[in-house]
C-alpha cells in the first residue's frame, strides 16, 4: 500500500457513481486525492489546472470514449510520462490493444478490485516518478538527448535537444522532423536490437539551411525500451563551404561572395585568387541573380545574416 508521504493525486475519469464511490474510498484510504471527471471534456477541463501523478480513465463513456481521451491527453507533452490506467468491462483482446497503443500502460478489466488497483497504481506512480527524476538530471546536465520508442516516434527530449536541433534546421519541429526522416529510420531499424555498445553513430551532413553536421549516437535503453540518443550538431567552421551550401553557389562564387563581405572591391577579389577582373565580375552577376539581391552590398548583409556571421579574415 502506498505510504501517505508518498501520497499524490489520483484523476478519476468515469460516469459510473457506484465506480467512482468505491474508487474515491479506496484511494482516500491511502492517502491519495482523488478528483473526478465524469466525461472526456471535463477531464480535460480539469488537466488545464492540475497535473495529476496518475490518470485512472474508464474506456466506455457518454461522447467521448477513453481510447480518444487517452490520444488527447497523450498528445500535451506536460502528460507525456503521467500514467494512465484504463479500468473498464471490455476484456476483448483488440479492445486491450488499442488502450495500450492510444497511451495507456495497464489494463483493469472490470469488476475492480480495490487492492490490486492500488497495487498497480504504486507500481506506476514509483516508476514515473523515477523516470521523471533521471529526466530532470538529464535535463540539469545540458545534454542534447532524444528518447524513441518502440514506434520509432519521439517520446520525449530535451530542451537542449530542441533549442541545438531548431537551430540547424531552422524550423520548430525540428526534433519530430529528424526522428520521422528516411536516414533516421533507416537507421533505427538496423540498432533496435543490438546491444547499445555495438552501435554506430548515425551521421548526416549537410543538413538544414545551416550546412550543419549532425550525429546521433545511442546512449542507452530505458526501462520502458525506449532508445536513448545524444545529438551532437556540428556547425561549419569553413565559412566558403557554409556560403556555397547556403545560397547553392559554385565554390568559386562562394569563395567571391566571402571577399564580398570582407569589403574587397572586384580587383582585390581578382587579385586574391588569381584570376581575371572579368571573371570575377561575371561571378558577382551570379551571386546577386541567386541571392536575388541587386547590389554587392545587399549581397553581403544577406550573405552575413543569413549565414550567422561570416568569420573576420584571419
Amino acid at each position: 500500500m502506498l505510504e501517505t508521504s508518498s501520497a499524490g493525486i489520483v484523476m478519476l475519469v468515469d460516469d459510473n457513481p457506484d465506480t467512482l464511490r468505491m474508487l474515491i474510498d479506496a484511494l482516500e484510504g491511502v492517502g491519495l486525492t482523488a478528483l473526478v471527471a465524469r466525461d472526456g471534456s471535463s477531464a480535460l477541463a480539469l488537466l488545464n489546472r492540475i497535473e495529476p501523478d496518475v490518470i485512472l480513465l474508464d474506456a466506455v463513456m457518454p461522447g467521448m470514449n477513453g481510447f480518444d481521451l487517452c490520444r488527447r491527453i497523450k498528445e500535451n507533452p506536460v502528460f507525456a510520462s503521467t500514467p494512465v490506467l484504463f479500468m473498464t468491462g471490455l476484456s476483448a483482446a483488440e479492445d486491450i490493444v488499442t488502450g495500450l497503443q492510444a497511451g495507456g500502460v495497464d489494463y483493469i478489466v472490470k469488476p475492480i478490485d480495490p487492492g490490486e488497483m492500488i497495487a498497480r497504481i504504486t507500481n506506476h506512480v514509483a516508476n514515473a516518478r523515477l523516470i521523471a527524476s533521471a529526466r530532470t538530471v538529464i535535463d540539469a546536465t545540458d545534454a542534447a538527448v532524444v528518447a524513441i520508442d518502440d514506434t520509432g516516434a519521439v517520446s520525449w527530449r530535451t530542451p537542449r535537444a530542441d533549442a541545438d536541433l531548431s537551430e540547424a534546421l531552422r524550423r520548430d519541429d525540428a526534433v519530430v522532423h529528424l526522428v520521422s526522416s528516411d536516414d533516421f529510420q533507416s537507421w533505427l531499424r538496423a540498432i533496435r536490437l543490438k546491444p547499445v555498445s555495438e552501435t554506430n553513430a548515425l551521421k548526416i551532413d549537410r543538413v538544414g539551411t545551416t550546412g550543419a553536421r549532425l550525429e546521433i549516437k545511442p546512449i542507452g535503453r530505458s526501462s520502458f525500451n525506449e532508445i536513448l540518443c545524444r545529438i551532437t550538431v556540428m556547425h561549419d567552421t569553413d565559412p566558403v563551404r557554409r556560403l556555397e551550401h547556403l545560397f547553392t553557389l559554385s565554390r568559386r562564387e562562394a569563395e567571391v561572395l566571402l571577399w564580398i563581405t570582407r569589403g574587397k572591391a572586384n580587383r582585390d577579389i581578382a587579385d586574391l585568387l588569381e584570376i581575371s577582373l572579368r571573371t570575377v565580375t561575371k561571378h558577382v552577376e551570379q551571386i546577386l541573380i541567386k541571392l536575388g539581391v541587386e547590389n554587392r552590398t545587399a549581397a553581403a548583409v544577406l550573405a552575413i545574416t543569413t549565414g550567422n556571421g561570416v568569420p573576420d579574415e584571419s
